[in-house]
C-alpha cells in the first residue's frame, strides 16, 4: 500500500479494500462493488487507505452527466479473474452503464514458477499439464483440513491426471502445512 501511494498523485483518494479470506478486517465483496459504483457516479468515501484509487475527471465519465464523476483505478494483486471477484465488480458497472477498461496481467500461477526457474511443463520429464487450485475456499478455510481431504483436493478429473500442481492463496504457514499433509496423505 505505501509503495503504491508513493506514485499516486496527491489529489487522488486511495482506499484500502484488500481481501483476505481469513481476515475479519476484509471488505465484503458486495461492499467493494457498491463503493466502486458510488465513486464512479461521483460519490465520496470516508475510508482513508489502499488499492482503490479515484481521481476527479473533468466533465465526468462518458455515460453520466455528473461533473463530479471520477476515474476509478482498481488495483488487484495477481490475476483478478483467477480466484478473484472481478466479475461482480464488472457486472455492477455494466448494470449502471458505466464504461470501464480491464488491463490484463500475467498471473502469479505462471509468473512465480517462471521467475524461480521452475517450468510448469517439461517435455523431457513427460510433464504435459498443470493445474491451478486455490489454497483457501471462499470463506477463508484452508483446503485439505477435513477428514475427506484426499477427495476434496481432486487432482484427477474423469481419469485425467495433472502433472504439475500449482496452489495460490495459501496465506499462512499453518495452511501450507495442512495442504502439504493433505498432499502426502493423498499420495500426490
Amino acid at each position: 500500500h505505501n509503495d503504491i501511494c508513493k506514485v499516486v498523485p496527491k489529489h487522488c483518494e486511495v482506499i484500502c479494500v484488500g481481501k483476505r479470506g481469513d481476515s475479519k478486517k476484509s471488505w465484503k465483496q458486495s461492499d467493494i462493488d457498491e463503493l466502486i459504483l458510488q465513486m464512479a457516479l461521483g460519490g465520496t468515501s470516508s475510508a482513508s487507505t489502499s488499492t482503490l484509487t479515484s481521481c476527479n475527471v473533468r466533465g465526468g465519465n462518458q455515460n453520466h452527466s455528473s461533473n463530479d464523476a471520477k476515474c476509478i483505478i482498481r488495483l488487484k494483486g495477481g490475476d483478478p479473474f483467477l480466484f478473484g471477484r472481478t466479475r461482480t465488480e464488472i457486472e455492477s458497472l455494466r448494470a449502471n452503464n458505466i464504461a470501464y477498461t480491464y488491463t490484463p496481467n500475467i498471473s502469479s500461477c505462471i509468473a512465480g514458477p517462471h521467475l524461480g526457474g521452475i517450468p510448469l511443463t517439461d517435455a523431457f520429464l513427460n510433464c504435459q499439464s498443470f493445474g491451478v487450485w486455490s489454497g483457501t475456499d471462499a470463506f477463508g478455510k484452508s483446503i485439505g483440513t477435513g477428514s475427506d481431504c484426499g477427495d476434496e483436493l481432486g487432482f484427477t478429473r474423469d481419469g485425467l491426471s495433472v502433472d504439475t500442481l500449482v496452489f495460490l492463496m495459501i496465506g499462512r504457514l499453518d495452511k501450507l502445512e495442512g495442504l502439504c499433509n493433505a498432499l502426502i496423505k493423498s499420495g500426490s
